[in-house]
């Protein structure tokens, strides 16, 4: 190899086979742009010219593919049937905040009174919870059934609760959040249990265990997407009538912002979904979202990733993180709402979480820069606690010190009873796995190999052990992350696909 350093990697060394080059249908490409398209495991002539070809919406994968999702479908087609009404119980982010859009949208054109709760991230915390359902009960008594969208997957304590007391509304989960241990014990013993046709608690997610769904890293958004589409599929052509030929396509452009913002992977369906959703943005019929294209991005026609990802996605979450998600929500999901007073709530938050952020990442560094180089060299892992901290920020913050540390890092807010943490991780190190060694400390947690959301003790808790418990969780941390990850992973590295010619 020549020229290039150690920090220097190469993503794979594979040749381009020859089949492909052969292959007259792709003949016009060259070797170099071939290997590129190898290095994205498109390995065969099939998958490259299917990658080439013209985006259609006979390219997404059947919604029935998903575990539950016909299960889940037949209940919310009951629920229509019946004219129940509906909770809809969505995550704070703008993931969360557009999943709930999407269903409350399609309930409520269906014919159905939906209320819609996307809790207060200090208040109330992350995923739903025995004392939200408590609340529903007596608030809305007869709510027949409760719709979690982009969490509910992990919500142990509530699938027990449900199993044992059936005067609550059924509850279905529409999620894409990996299941932990606990839940999936839970789950599984729930399950067992239940009659076939009852549905008391029915999670939809592309990563259960045995699903043969072909592409499971979709957002929660697209999840909330393939289960109205299912109930669609299973309605007759008079209820159809009410939905436009283009109705389902219309929330593209919403799928992709939470694509986007959720950090899913840009391959396979979540490639031809930004991609159309990105040409449906430039004639969006979303009037909130089409004025807050106009506030922050006045002289755009065509819109990018990085647009999504830096200038409207960072608006939609800001609320969420310091301030109230419901104000995001009415922005896109109210059409006679004050568009233009929301936008400026939202761009005055997102201007304080920036503000925020760098001055409490400026004083770790000051605080800790010192003990960095010890901390890579022989702890693997950068776990800290402040009382100081927003909880709502400890993520970003965590993503911006991988960055700089290129090791896992945890961080967390301390209150007086209670830990709230925020992970993120480097490739190699399964955050969510390890996680799972520890879970005995946890209230609750959930995430993925790259990020993670913790609680160690309650607020309720007046034990007084949680400095014992977090020194021992760091410890044990500390521990796992030195035994898993060696000294080449914590470098910093650049990755190419091949060495070309200036021919090339």
């Amino acid at each position: 190899m020549t020229g290039i350093s150690e920090h220097w990697k190469q993503i794979s060394s594979r040749p381009v086979p020859e089949n492909i080059q052969k292959s007259i249908r792709l003949s016009g490409y060259s070797e170099a742009f071939l290997r590129i398209l190898i290095n994205r495991n498109l390995d065969s002539e099939d998958k490259i010219l299917k990658f080439l070809k013209k985006i259609s919406p006979s390219d997404l994968h059947d919604p029935f593919l998903i575990p539950q999702i016909k299960i889940a479908a037949e209940r919310i087609k009951k629920a229509i049937k019946h004219k129940e009404k509906i909770v809809i119980f969505g995550d704070y982010d703008a993931d969360g905040i557009i999943s709930s859009h999407i269903v409350s949208g399609f309930l409520r054109k269906s014919g159905l009174e939906v209320n819609v709760h996307i809790p207060d991230r200090i208040e109330e915390g992350y995923d739903i919870s025995v004392e939200f359902l408590k609340k529903t009960k007596k608030e809305k008594p007869d709510a027949g059934l409760i719709i979690c969208v982009d969490c509910g997957t992990n919500s142990s304590e509530v699938i027990r609760f449900v199993n044992e007391n059936s005067q609550y509304p059924d509850i279905i989960a529409a999620d894409h959040h990996i299941m932990n241990n606990d839940s999936y014990d839970t789950y599984k013993e729930f399950c067992k249990k239940r009659k076939s046709e009852t549905y008391r608690y029915i999670i939809v997610n592309p990563h259960l265990k045995n699903s043969g769904y072909p592409f499971k890293d979709l957002s929660g958004a697209a999840v909330s997407f393939k289960l109205i589409n299912a109930v669609l599929l299973m309605m007759d052509k008079t209820f159809k009538r009410n939905f436009s030929k283009d109705y389902l396509t219309s929330f593209m452009d919403m799928i992709a912002i939470s694509t986007v913002t959720d950090l899913m992977p840009l391959i396979d369906e979540n490639r031809l979904i930004v991609k159309w959703g990105l040409k449906i943005l430039e004639k969006t019929g979303n009037k909130g979202l089409k004025m807050l294209l106009a506030n922050v991005l006045p002289d755009k026609k065509e819109y990018s990733v990085y647009d999504i990802g830096f200038v409207i996605g960072p608006r939609l979450n800001a609320s969420g993180r310091i301030e109230n998600a419901m104000d995001s929500f009415e922005l896109i999901n109210n059409k006679y709402c004050m568009h233009d007073k929301i936008i400026e709530k939202i761009n005055a938050s997102n201007n304080r979480r920036k503000k925020m952020q760098e001055n409490a990442l400026k004083k770790i560094f000051n605080e800790k820069k010192s003990d960095f180089e010890e901390i890579r060299r022989n702890k693997k892992i950068f776990i800290e606690k402040s009382t100081e901290w927003h909880e709502g920020l400890i993520g970003l913050m965590a993503s911006e010190l991988v960055k700089k540390l290129h090791i896992p890092v945890i961080l967390f807010k301390e209150e007086k009873n209670c830990l709230r943490g925020s992970g993120r991780s480097i490739e190699g190190f399964d955050l969510f796995g390890h996680l799972n060694e520890v879970k005995h400390v946890f209230e609750k947690f959930g995430g993925h190999k790259m990020a993670c959301g913790i609680t160690i003790g309650s607020k309720n808790d007046d034990s007084g052990d949680i400095e014992a418990l977090y020194h021992a969780f760091k410890k044990k941390m500390e521990d796992i992350a030195v035994k898993n990850i060696n000294d080449l992973q914590i470098q910093k590295k650049f990755r190419y696909d091949c060495e070309i010619s200036f021919a090339d």
